[in-house]
């Protein structure tokens, strides 16, 4: 099963992992679920993953207006900054305003599912769609080799990342984003 496309599934409603996770493992994927952001910053620092499904509001500690999950989606795209390689990032939210889909795309969201909306078949295509450029690589995600500085520079905003400093890289207001769906 090596070369079985593995998904990250960050939740904090057990019912909902529990559900997804019989519905992606029947689907041949191997999960990984987490409950909270930072058990799921741990693991995107340590594992490569061909999709991360995110819930945007994670109760952990945040208050009940905080949505932990578009700090992920920064962070997913603060990894392809320092060419750290993760798979696309699927929303599935109870929180479907335009403002939060508006969000989550601009913060690099692959697509948005609305939980309320759920539909079994329709979520599957999303994911296997998302985890095509994962399986046309056959599984074989390396990073390619740091220059000295950069692995400097990667130990450095790791460590940063990691004591829960804000990093910030510069993202041109036009720029086209990677893991967004070509209309």
């Amino acid at each position: 099963m090596a070369n079985t496309p593995k998904i990250l599934l960050v939740d904090d409603d057990p019912t909902w992992t529990a559900e997804l996770g019989d519905i992606l493992r029947s689907a041949n994927y191997t999960v990984d679920i987490v409950q909270s952001f930072n058990l799921a910053r741990d693991r995107l620092l340590t594992t490569t993953y061909a999709v991360i499904i995110i819930d945007l509001k994670l109760e952990e500690g945040g208050s009940s207006e905080s949505f932990e999950g578009l700090g992920l989606l920064s962070g997913l795209q603060f990894l392809e900054e320092i060419s750290q390689e993760q798979g696309r990032a699927i929303v599935l939210s109870a929180y479907g305003s335009i403002e939060h889909i508006r969000l989550a795309f601009k913060r690099g969201a692959y697509d948005f599912v609305q939980k309320q909306e759920f539909d079994r078949d329709a979520f599957l295509d999303i994911v296997q769609e998302a985890a095509e450029p994962w399986e046309s690589r056959h599984g074989a995600i390396s990073p390619r080799e740091l220059t000295p500085e950069e692995k400097e520079t990667y130990r450095k905003i790791t460590l940063q990342f990691l004591r829960g400093r804000p990093v910030r890289f510069e993202v041109p207001e036009d720029a086209v984003n990677p893991w967004a769906k070509q209309s």
